[in-house]
């Protein structure tokens, strides 16, 4: 089937038009759009996914080289050796996405262009310098991949310099390497013709390596004008990156993907290479699996399969074997305990037939075991030992029940990644591979090859990469299939009339959510009439941005909500409750705690919100003189008051006290033209984050633990983290070889590390930074060209004797000119050191040797918010100009100062060594901020428990000890830690008389966990 673009509807040409898609030459036929391919379905309510072409940012390149060859013989040119072809594409040729379709599915259909020769090229075949290059894990029908670009390059179009890039991306940069191990291949009919008859990747590969800059420098260096990117989520989106540069560039080089995950998980395509392989390998081990567990007396046999997020391998390969009594994938949730259980349903199997198998893929049971926050040299997060645990699981449910059991455990996964590709993926491949060369030749780029509709079409990389990995749909055929082969418990099924995630028994993880929620979105559309034009939510938990989904801020997590639900049952004289009230522990939140505000802050508002009173002579009996002309002060240099709007930086007499507190500060000048004032340091810290992060390739160095702001708003602008431990064992000291490591793995796996965030004092570890340190931070930021973000809210709290705050400003600054090309950003808030004003939202940032380029873009960015509230402002203005000697305040403003940081001391020196008594806890000392982060020992069957029960084992010990006490902490997960270690932040700001309350209640509280759970 043809047609013509002219037919696609408005909604597709505004695509077409934002990709700057070529338009089809010629006219549609008379009543085009009115023709109808199925019942229902018009062609003019279909677009096409527009591939990039060369001539869209190369318009003077126009393709002129012919591509036509006789055609009237069969017969191979004798001189070039080039095969010919019967049929050359029309450049309107597409395939229908939607072959078949019914009520539910959307009212735009999809199509492709499809894959094959065109009849002009926009390359010389004769000039073509192309090189291929092999990413991430093994697969079968790579090298055959490597083989038919290779035969389709020079026995097609005649291409003789055709480079094999070895060990992935980082091959680039080896191009003149006199390592032979290292340098490119020349790859030839002659040395490509028999290696598909072997596993693996004769080009080698390699996880990360990814640097674009290096990679382009030497693609135009080299003269190289096609590149073939064989890997897979990952890798697409690198290629993409390639792809984008060379067009803002304008350099004349395609890139063409050619999609390899053996797990089958990327989106739009039918299938891809090496899955009908890894199904078949699979097998045997399943079979090999069946014999083990039918020799031996009640006899089990588990077998883990790949799948990280999809769990197609495990479901084929159990329908194609027919000897598998229990399948679980990371789309279904795992029930282990109840009448409905996977573990009750494998004894009645076992029970019934003597024996049972279990196939488990590698990404299933994240619910269980919790999300890992460690990552490989690719990116991907470490999963954890799914396979093992069932193991052990069903081990320990059979020997509970007094049952004899033999489980046996094989996990193929290596041994199918490295074989060679069955018949049915080596014809795959040669259509792949030919085509992906077509398409390059063509001028296409920025594409990849797959299968729609069992016919070979071209798809943009971006329109790939936009939904990967794709998922099983649990509520679809093949998992029904599943089920009726199996007869396992259908733990998917989220109520009789579908209405959402909210129906399903079990917490379900956000692959689990975003299914069930699609599912949900197609049930509410084929409910509706087929002419209803707008007929479900634009906004759902599905179609939000994917980014917040990622964004986690475990401050305010579940046990909060279980604390709002506790305080409401309180409120409404709820007694069967086994404690009185919530003690909120969580938050730094002051004032909430009983912590007494600044008289004199409270006292200058009051009159510049009601500016009549500062000249009625009552005023001067109710408030201190020193008061009354700093409130005139402000009225007299704030336009409006503070219900108007200010600058976008901040009012100027505020941010020239800040400038002269920061030069008292650090002995160093500061510009007021620098500093900008903002609702609390939170949004200084979002904007900061929000102009560095360019793409996911974009890394911020946060220490670990860290403040969750940190990994939400990374995550939110769509940027990667890269977390560089603090070593428990020094008390939370930062170590600048552990940087060094972080940002070389980091780099390794293609990411460029923008900015590193030093939190000073910690939080939530509460250290204080020594001026020797932040010097060496410091020259490391220098060396590695890394911007420096200084997040020093709690300079006023410094509790330990011989510590001293010491700001990253002053340090940068007493280190000399050498140091003046060091970018560094500073925050500062009202929230926390002794003001504690949290709902005043106060807060500012500094600016130092920033790029006056990034200056006015910082500016623009700002201002789109317009300002900051002025109450804030005034309190920045405060509390970095408070009273000083001599004024009628300053008596009471020494007093309520000093008292409160002597009371925040004496209650984290409590805090701290009540934890430390308590059995398999330690606790470092709270040498500044506001939070003491004690280190829990739990046993085994703790951490058992928690899994069982679908948590971290730390989120498990604070959420009993919320049910049993009411005091509300937050778990160390939350915060990132060391694998293996569990911890939770408490603050130290409750009242001292309820700090003793605290103490009693987890000491009794801890003896009771760890007696249930030795």
């Amino acid at each position: 089937m043809s047609f013509r673009r002219e037919s696609v509807d408005s909604s597709a040409a505004a695509f077409q038009v934002a990709h700057k898609a070529a338009p089809f030459a010629g006219k549609h036929p008379k009543g085009f759009g009115e023709m109808v391919l199925v019942e229902g379905v018009s062609i003019a309510q279909t677009y096409l996914l527009p591939v990039p072409h060369l001539n869209h940012w190369l318009p003077e390149k126009d393709a002129k080289v012919s591509n036509r060859r006789k055609l009237d013989t069969q017969a191979e040119d004798p001189v070039e050796r080039k095969s010919t072809y019967n049929k050359i594409m029309g450049e309107s040729d597409v395939i229908l996405g939607d072959i078949r379709r019914n009520d539910s599915q959307e009212a735009v259909s999809r199509a492709y262009v499809r894959a094959g020769p065109r009849e002009h090229l926009f390359f010389d075949p004769s000039k073509v310098k192309a090189a291929i290059v092999t990413c991430g894990g093994l697969c079968p029908g790579l090298n055959n991949v490597v083989r038919d670009v290779t035969l389709a390059l020079w026995n097609l179009y005649g291409v003789r310099d055709i480079y094999g890039i070895r060990m992935g991306f980082a091959g680039f940069y080896n191009w003149d390497s006199m390592d032979q191990k290292e340098a490119p291949i020349m790859l030839t009919p002659k040395n490509v013709s028999s290696i598909h008859h072997h596993g693996g990747t004769i080009l080698g590969s390699n996880r990360g390596g990814f640097d674009q800059d290096k990679i382009i420098d030497f693609l135009t260096k080299n003269g190289v004008s096609q590149v073939y990117v064989i890997g897979g989520d990952g890798t697409h989106r690198a290629a993409n990156k390639i792809s984008e540069e060379c067009r803002r560039r304008k350099l004349a080089v395609a890139v063409a993907g050619v999609p390899k995950t053996i797990d089958n998980d990327v989106d739009l395509l039918d299938r891809s290479f090496g899955f009908n392989t890894a199904v078949e390998e699979a097998q045997r081990a399943i079979r090999s699996a069946s014999t083990e567990a039918r020799c031996v007396p009640n006899g089990i046999g588990v077998v883990k399969l790949m799948g990280r997020s999809a769990g197609f391998i495990a479901a084929h390969a159990s329908l194609s074997s027919g000897d598998v009594n229990l399948c679980l994938v990371p789309e279904i949730p795992i029930e282990l305990d109840g009448p409905r259980s996977c573990l009750e349903h494998l004894e009645h199997v076992v029970e019934e037939q003597g024996h049972g198998v279990v196939v488990v893929a590698e990404g299933a049971g994240e619910e269980l075991l919790g999300e890992s926050v460690e990552a490989d040299a690719g990116g991907n997060k470490k999963l954890p030992p799914i396979g093992a645990f069932m193991k052990d699981r069903i081990q320990e449910h059979f020997t509970k029940k007094g049952k004899e059991c033999t489980v046996k455990y094989i996990d193929p996964s290596y041994m199918i990644r490295s074989v060679p590709a069955n018949a049915a993926d080596s014809l795959y491949c040669m259509l792949l591979g030919q085509n992906a060369v077509h398409g390059a030749m063509t001028g296409y780029t920025g594409f990849t090859v797959g299968l729609s509709a069992n016919r070979v079409v071209y798809f943009p990389i971006e329109a790939v990469t936009r939904n990967s990995p794709r998922c099983m749909d649990p509520f679809g055929r093949t998992w029904e299939r599943v089920l009726c082969l199996t007869r396992q418990p259908n733990t998917a099924r989220v109520g009789d009339k579908m209405k959402g995630a909210k129906s399903c028994r079990l917490p379900l993880k956000h692959s689990h959510r975003k299914m069930l929620s699609r599912l949900a979105i197609k049930q509410l559309r084929s409910a509706s009439s087929a002419t209803t034009a707008r007929s479900f939510a634009v906004l759902t938990g599905e179609t939000i941005n994917p980014n917040i989904i990622k964004a986690e801020y475990a401050v305010r997590g579940a046990l909060v909500l279980r604390s709002n639900e506790y305080e409401d049952r309180l409120a409404k004289g709820d007694t069967s409750l086994p404690f009185d009230k919530v003690i909120p522990c969580n938050i730094g939140n002051p004032l909430v705690l009983k912590q007494p505000p600044i008289e004199f802050h409270r006292q200058v508002l009051a009159l510049v919100n009601v500016p009549g009173l500062v000249d009625q002579p009552e005023a001067k009996k109710l408030f201190p003189p020193d008061a009354i002309a700093r409130a005139k002060f402000y009225i007299d240099n704030i336009v409006g008051g503070t219900g108007a709007y200010g600058h976008s930086k901040g009012s100027a007499v505020v941010r020239e006290e800040v400038a002269r507190f920061l030069q008292r500060r650090d002995g160093h000048p500061a510009d007021p033209e620098d500093i900008y004032l903002t609702d609390g340091a939170s949004p200084a810290v979002q904007n900061s984050l929000l102009a560095l992060i360019r793409n996911e390739n974009d890394a911020i160095l946060t220490p670990i633990p860290q403040y969750p702001l940190y990994s939400a708003a990374i995550a939110i602008n769509g940027g990667s983290l890269v977390g560089y431990y603090l070593d428990e064992n020094s008390t939370w000291g930062l170590d600048v070889k552990e940087l060094a490591r972080a940002v070389q793995e980091a780099r390794s796996a293609g990411k460029t590390v923008r900015a590193l965030a030093a939190i000073n004092p910690g939080n939530p570890t509460g250290q204080c930074l020594s001026t020797e340190n932040i010097e060496e931070i410091i020259k490391f930021c220098k060396q590695e060209n890394i911007l420096i973000l200084a997040d020093e809210v709690y300079q006023e709290n410094v509790y330990a004797s011989g510590k001293k705050f010491v700001s990253f400003k002053k340090v940068l600054c007493d280190m000399g000119d050498e140091y003046d090309d060091v970018e560094l950003i500073s925050f500062h808030s009202t929230s926390k050191g002794f003001t504690g004003e949290c709902g005043r939202r106060g807060g500012y940032m500094e600016l130092v040797h920033i790029d006056e380029g990034a200056k006015e873009q910082l500016y623009k960015l700002m201002s789109v918010n317009l300002c900051s509230n002025i109450e804030g402002q005034l309190m920045v203005g405060m509390m970095t100009n408070p009273p000083q000697a001599g004024d009628a305040s300053y008596k009471r403003y020494v007093e309520q100062r000093d008292g409160t940081l002597q009371a925040l001391k004496r209650r984290a020196v409590k805090l701290v060594e009540a934890f430390n008594e308590l059995e398999g806890v330690t606790c470092n000392e709270t040498e500044g901020a506001m939070y003491t982060f004690p280190r829990v020992t739990l046993s085994t069957k703790a951490v058992e428990a928690a899994k069982a029960a679908g948590m971290a084992p730390d989120a498990f010990y604070c959420m009993q000890m919320l049910d049993e006490t009411g005091i509300v902490v937050v778990p160390g997960s939350g915060f990132g830690q060391k694998e293996g270690t569990w911890h939770f932040r408490s603050t130290i700001l409750p009242p001292e008389e309820a700090v003793d309350e605290v103490i009693e209640k987890t000491a009794k509280f801890h003896a009771k966990f760890m007696d249930k759970y030795r």
